[in-house]
């Protein structure tokens, strides 16, 4: 099966490709029967990344394990963390579990513990993540997009190395507006259903994505992670490969 996807541009770099590439990995989706959007990847961005990918599932579980018991979760995210123990334990020095809040008062306890990862770490997953779903939506590499360039904004993402204190908890506070304000700014856009893979579709309580696309060079991906965390990224790309794209993005399906 493999075979006849070496030697393709690279969905990313369009380098020669060694091999397929799952979008989102196939770590998110461990315990659920589904199948997989594949793009053709080279080495660099594909199997070397391996790790990388469970860092990132590791931080995005983070809250739901820590908050087992306090609050409700949705069956199939909690088979998620129940399937990810693995990647928490390899993921522990590069998604460093730690209280939101240090020195939480009785009444934060419910408070989830959150993973901290470094910003980069996350943005460039989140490219190549983008890069992918442009990909399989065209089926080519486009060439003119410069992927570093991208605008990525999530308002479920703090940038920081360590928890608040209570000294600084008002800050948090005045984050948590900004991001709130942030989100309904994104949502103003008009966002169309994005597609699945086929013919078994992934869980949307594990991965959905949305896209916006304008009329010039604008194109938006908005993507969702077990529900709850939503990353919106921006990039640009010629008028006619816009075009395609849009007539793909109407269609509701990129195959």
């Amino acid at each position: 099966m493999k075979n006849r996807w070496v030697g393709k541009p690279c969905y990313y770099c369009g380098n020669p490709s060694v091999g397929l590439e799952h979008a989102p990995p196939a770590h998110m989706f461990k315990g659920f029967t589904c199948d997989k959007i594949r793009v053709p990847s080279c080495l660099v961005h594909n199997s070397s990344k391996s790790q990388h990918d469970q860092d990132v599932v590791a931080a995005l579980l983070t809250p739901f394990r820590s908050s087992e018991g306090l609050q409700p979760i949705n069956p199939k995210v909690q088979l998620a963390v129940e399937r990810a123990k693995e990647s928490f334990q390899r993921s522990k020095h590069r998604a460093i579990e730690t209280p939101f809040i240090s020195n939480k008062p009785s009444d934060m306890q419910h408070l989830p513990n959150v993973a901290y990862m470094s910003t980069e770490s996350m943005f460039s997953w989140i490219r190549q993540l983008t890069a992918a779903i442009f990909y399989d939506g065209l089926k080519r590499y486009v060439a003119e997009v410069d992927w570093e360039r991208m605008i990525i904004r999530s308002p479920n993402w703090v940038a920081r190395k360590g928890p608040f204190d209570l000294a600084s908890f008002e800050e948090a506070g005045k984050i948590f507006r900004q991001n709130q304000e942030l989100r309904d700014l994104f949502d103003e856009e008009q966002w169309e259903p994005g597609w699945s893979a086929h013919p078994k579709p992934y869980p949307t309580e594990i991965y959905n994505f949305w896209l916006s696309v304008g009329y010039d060079d604008g194109i938006g991906i908005k993507h969702q992670f077990y529900g709850n965390f939503d990353w919106y990224t921006w990039f640009s790309a010629p008028r006619n490969e816009v075009t395609a794209f849009r007539k793909v993005v109407r269609t509701g399906m990129s195959g």
